[in-house]
């Protein structure tokens, strides 16, 4: 009976051990790190506008390509570049935005949302022309006259 009580703790034990394991999935690669976290920021953007892309826990130099912006690098030893979204990027899709680490091709993917709508132009406001209102004649008085 006493067997049939240990054995759950002894597969919860390896379990645990499982969790706390490093996986080799997770392993740091020449240049990627377990912890890149590519970034862009603003993660929505109207078409034209443009966007800074970031690769924090990359050591190596940084490729960035997306259907719409030109193939960005971030260089070893900097963690940002800025990139312009094309302006004929459709209103309300969502694009993929794929970051490559390294010589390895450690990559990660984050969304890129374009602002929704149509474009919006201010409407000239017009402007008032002055009135003018005819007055009563008067006539001047000029002093000894």
């Amino acid at each position: 009976m006493r067997a049939i009580r240990v054995a759950p703790l002894a597969l919860l034990g390896a379990g645990a051990l499982t969790l706390l394991a490093p996986s080799a999935a997770f392993a740091a690669p020449d240049g990627a790190s377990s912890t890149f976290n590519p970034t862009i920021t603003p993660s929505v953007i109207a078409p034209g506008g443009r966007v800074t892309l970031g690769a924090g826990g990359c050591t190596g130099e940084t490729t960035v390509s997306s259907g719409i912006f030109d193939t960005t690098t971030i260089p070893s030893g900097s963690t940002t570049a800025t990139a312009t979204v094309d302006s004929d990027a459709r209103r309300g899709a969502v694009y993929a935005v794929t970051f490559t680490c390294g010589s390895t091709g450690t990559s990660r993917n984050v969304n890129l949302t374009i602002t929704g709508g149509a474009t919006s132009s201010p409407t000239p406001t017009p402007t008032p022309t002055p009135t003018t209102v005819p007055t009563a004649s008067s006539t001047a008085l000029v002093p000894g006259g």
